[in-house]
Parts: C-alpha cells; structure tokens; sequence
C-alpha cells in the first residue's frame, strides 16, 4: 500500500512539476509581450503561481523517496563495501535526476530570455540566453550515459565528469567527510576532503576561497546514489586499505596549531565597540524616523548625516564617519546590524576593543571614501562597509575556518559580494572599499609564524 501510495505521489508530481514548468513558460511570455498594465499584472499573478507550484512539485519529489531507492542504495553499498575487502576496483555512476532538472530550469530560463531579446534587446538578455544555454547544454552531456564516474582502485581515486578528468593518489588525501550547504529553499549535500600536504601558507588565493566557503579543499562533483556520509565513509575505508601514509600531515599540523591558536583568546572580553556602534545605529534610526519618517528621501539621508562627494567637496568631512551609522530604511538596519552581531562580536573577542575600533574606523572610512568616489551623485549611508571590513580581517585570521569566526567571515564574504554586483541600490565602492580594507589590514599585521604560539593582544 505503502509502495502504491508512493508512486502515485511522485506521478502526481511529476505532472505538477511539468505543467507548472509549461505555464511559467507560457506566462513569461506573456508578460513580455503584454501591451498595457492590467495584462502585466495578471500575467505576473499567473506566473507566480505557476512557479509556486512548479516548486512545490519539485519539493514533492526531494521529499518522496523513489520505490526501491533506499534498498537499491543499500545493496550498492553493500557491493562497493564487498569489493574493497577483496581490493576489486568500484565505479560508481551518479544519478540523472539532479541533471534532468538543470536541464529543465535552464530551459525554462533560456526560453524566457530568448524570447525577450526580439521583444526587448538587452545586453542582459542576450546574456540570460548565452549563460542558460550554456548550462542547459552542459546538463544535456551529462544526462548522457557513461560520461561521468568516480572509480576508487588501489592506484587511486579518479572522478571523471564530461568536462574534465581529475586524479588524486591515496597518500595525497587527508580524510573524506560529508557536507551539508543549506540555501534558500533547499539545501546540497556534498563529500570532500583535505589535501595532506595544503596547508594555509600554500594553498593560494582560489584556493582558500574555496576552502573557506566548503570547509574542505576538495569538492567530488556528486554522491553517485549514495548519502554523503555513506560515502564519505566507503571512500575513508578505501583510503585506510590503500594508502601507506596514515601519520599527521602537514595540513593536520597547520590545522592543530590554528586551533591552539584560537584556544589561546580570551572569551571573556565585552564587546563594547559592537555594542555602541549597534546602540548608535539604532538612535540615529529613531532620530531619523522622528523628523522624516520610515523611509527618508536622499536629501533627508544626507541631512541626517549621509555622505556624498558634494558634501565632502563643501568640507563636511565628519560624514565620512557619521554615514556609517546612517541608515536608509528598517530593513536596512536589521540586516546590517545582524551582521555586525554576529561578526562583530566574534571579531572583537579576538582583538579586543582598542583594535577592532581601529579596524571599524578604518573600514567605514574606507567604504564611505571609495563609495563616493565610484558614485560621485549618490548618497551613500550603511555600516555595511564596516561589517566587510570585519569578515575580510577575519577570513584572514581564519583562512581554513577552524572555528565560529571563519566560518561567519566565509559565510558573509561570498554572499555579499553576490548580493552586492546583482542588487542595483547597493553601493559596490562601499563594499569593496570596507572588504579592502579589512583584507589589507589583515595580511599587513598578519601574526609572525614564530609568533604563533603566543596570544597575539591584537591584529
């Protein structure tokens, strides 16, 4: 009964799924074809819902397990695990649902671009459907059987995909484990692992980005029908049969002396200037709401104690600092005082209060300085500059995210930079200015490795 009902929910959608893929289709075009308002607005209420749907379909189908998938998980597991004890070689294939949806989007998606380009040529059209399409057809190849594989042998771990082959011998990995990236709306789970002889000295730029947004420095490109920990586990296993190498690495090391490092901080410290930046933010807020109400005009922002370059060129020199407590709306404040709770406080521990006013200072004059540099007409207000600061000075003092202040700066940093280029109201000089800053002055009052072993009273 348990079966039937199964695969009837899943039927049920997959029909949802598809109809709702073909009506947001339909209804996109639609709305970009639509001549008057009241056209518009239904065609955006339809599409809506279309999508409403079209997502919750594609819920349905995360959260209902296929017939026989956890047994089919189970008995491929049970056959990898049977052919390590004998030292036979494993290949293991992933699955296409993952795939088949990308396709799917990516069509959509390509759809929709393309039919605005004729209807409404944009550079961002254009790139819509060159972006989408390309995507779409990196899906196709990889729906092809065969193209992709991860084969665990005595000789080493290979993982090939349609684009590239990568190789990594058992001596060379630290140890497997899986991970979990959560996003709006559903979450990835993943398997990496650490390189025995990457440590944060060595590792370069592209690759402490990727370690510090992962926790791991390297990614395998899927699960192949098997949970994460599964096959974290599987590969673990295969690396204790094969590998000659089992002492501490030269990243294990690195890492056990960062943490004796981080044990070394007092956790007793007050974060004061946290405190008072929050405690400000939030007076001048209300002072703002009582002369000009909830969502002041630019004229307004500056008369508050915004910045902008005609302000500076008049003298008002003080707005440089002033316009980092200033803030254009509540939702702006909330979000930007969240960030300076949560990696603010974190930061502050470590420096203590003297340092990290300095960095604060720094940041949002660096932040207000290149923003109305960049936007000579604009107003610039926000502490957001200074919170990049914050998480660029910490993803520096915690390059392999070895506890809560990396993994915060990490978390932040990219996603802000996101936000940042694809959000037209937010000031990119801003928050580039205030990220260069905490970049620079973490790397330039980098702690001495000789000096590693002693706490460190500040940068």
């Amino acid at each position: 009964m348990r079966s039937a009902l199964r695969i009837l929910g899943r039927a049920v959608c997959w029909v949802l799924a598809v109809c709702g893929t073909f009506a947001a289709v339909v209804f996109a075009v639609v709305l970009v074809s639509a001549e008057d308002s009241d056209e518009r607005i239904g065609a955006v209420a339809l599409l809506v819902a279309a999508l409403i749907v079209l997502g919750g379909a594609i819920a349905g189908l995360r959260t209902i397990p296929r017939s026989g998938e956890t047994t089919a998980a189970s008995n491929q597991l049970a056959e990898a695990r049977g052919r390590l004890r004998t030292g036979e070689p494993i290949v293991l294939r992933p699955r296409s649902g993952r795939r088949a949806w990308a396709f799917l989007l990516c069509l959509l998606f390509t759809g929709v671009a393309a039919v605005t380009v004729p209807t409404a040529p944009s550079v961002i059209a254009a790139a819509g459907v060159a972006m989408f399409g390309l995507v779409m057809l990196l899906a196709t190849v990889q729906l092809i059987p065969g193209r992709a594989s991860l084969r665990i042998a005595r000789e080493g771990l290979v993982a090939r995909t349609p684009l590239r082959t990568r190789r990594w011998a058992w001596n060379d990995i630290e140890h497997f484990r899986g991970y979990e990236i959560q996003q709006p709306y559903v979450s990835t789970k993943h398997v990496g692992f650490d390189r025995r002889d990457l440590t944060p000295s060595r590792q370069g730029l592209w690759r402490t980005v990727s370690r510090g947004m992962s926790g791991v420095d390297e990614t395998l490109p899927d699960t192949y029908g098997l949970s994460h920990d599964d096959l974290a586990q599987l590969l673990d296993d295969a690396r204790e049969r094969y590998a000659t190498e089992h002492g501490p690495s030269a990243s294990e090391r690195a890492d056990r002396e960062l943490e004796a490092q981080a044990a070394l901080i007092r956790q007793d410290r007050v974060p004061i200037v946290t405190a008072l930046l929050t405690a400000a933010c939030v007076a001048v807020f209300v002072n703002e709401m009582s002369r000009y109400g909830v969502f002041p005009d630019p004229h307004e922002l500056l008369d508050a104690g915004g910045t902008s370059r005609d302000a500076l060129a008049a003298g008002q020199w003080w707005t440089l600092l002033s316009a980092n407590v200033v803030h254009a709306n509540p939702i702006h404040l909330l979000l930007n005082l969240f960030g300076l709770a949560l990696a603010g406080s974190l930061l502050e521990r470590e420096l203590g209060w003297m340092w990290f006013g300095a960095l604060c200072l720094a940041g949002g004059i660096a932040a207000m300085g290149l923003a109305v540099l960049i936007q000579p007409r604009a107003v610039v207000v926000g502490i957001s500059g200074v919170i990049f600061a914050v998480a660029g000075l910490a993803v520096v003092r915690d390059p392999h995210r070895t506890r809560a202040l990396g993994a915060v700066a990490w978390s932040i940093v990219p996603v802000g930079v996101v936000y940042t280029l694809l959000t037209p109201t937010v000031s990119i000089g801003a928050h580039l200015g205030g990220l260069l800053a905490g970049l620079g002055l973490g790397y330039a009052f980098k702690p001495h490795p000789r000096r590693q072993q002693r706490p460190a009273p500040g940068l």
